[in-house]
């Protein structure tokens, strides 16, 4: 049996092209990555969605999906990891509420995710970052291990909508990050309740120009002495975007 096998040059590109569209990635690929970059598909054919309907995935790419349902990863024990490229929107709620054992997510492109408990439980989360979110209103309550969320890098200030979401009793959450080129209104304080922020030690870091209008609004004057200008803390925000 040979170990070589000729192909045209397209025909090898569009296998490449292929695995890439499944997996997300965006990488080159040697002939010797293929086997490993196929196996590691988490999106296409039939055992992959085998394990996805068994709830026995520890990880799951989709580049195709823009929309993700109620209810849609609800209480799924074993996700580790998930990688939505091109969703937009969190339709209805609890989409990944319970997920116990998710620690790594990526939604790129997500702007909406209002219907409540979307990431809720979720006690292994420990960063969340939304680079396109302009619906503020997204639940990450009951994350016990989340530390870090970063909000509206890409985002547009005519695309600024909704209000601040639901971070309640996430007790390792010391640092907020909202790049909005507007203040986003805080509902109530209940929002940060248990959390770093409310007892001192944990800190929301807004453009500078916003500081003033932040620390004097309503509900937002409770946490006046946590507020930190995006730009005096790279080492943290990364900088001003």
């Amino acid at each position: 049996m040979t170990d070589m096998v000729i192909m045209p040059g397209s025909h090898y590109q569009a296998i490449c092209d292929a695995v890439r569209a499944k997996t997300g990635d965006t990488a080159k690929l040697k002939s010797g990555d293929l086997a490993a970059a196929i196996a590691g598909i988490a999106g296409g054919g039939a055992s992959s969605e085998d394990a996805l309907i068994a709830r026995t995935l520890t990880s799951y790419t989709n580049s195709t999906v823009e929309e993700i349902g109620s209810y849609a990863f609800y209480n799924y024990k074993t996700l580790v990891s998930v990688n939505f490229p091109n969703v937009k929107k969190f339709t209805g709620s609890n989409n990944f509420q319970a997920c116990e054992r998710l620690e790594t997510i990526n939604f790129p492109k997500l702007e909406s995710a209002g219907g409540g408990n979307a990431f809720r439980q979720c006690i292994a989360l420990k960063r969340a970052v939304f680079p396109r979110m302009c619906y503020a209103g997204i639940s990450i309550d009951g994350c016990k291990s989340l530390e870090f969320v970063d909000m509206g890098s890409e985002v547009a200030i005519e695309e600024i909508k909704g209000v601040f979401g639901n971070f309640q009793n996430d007790e390792k959450l010391v640092t907020i990050i909202l790049r909005y080129p507007k203040m986003i209104p805080l509902p109530n304080v209940s929002r940060l309740s248990g959390t770093p922020i409310e007892s001192g030690t944990g800190y929301i870091y807004v453009p500078s120009s916003l500081i003033v209008d932040y620390m004097e609004a309503t509900n937002w004057v409770t946490f006046s002495q946590q507020f930190r200008a995006i730009e005096d803390y790279p080492e943290i925000t990364g900088g001003a975007v």
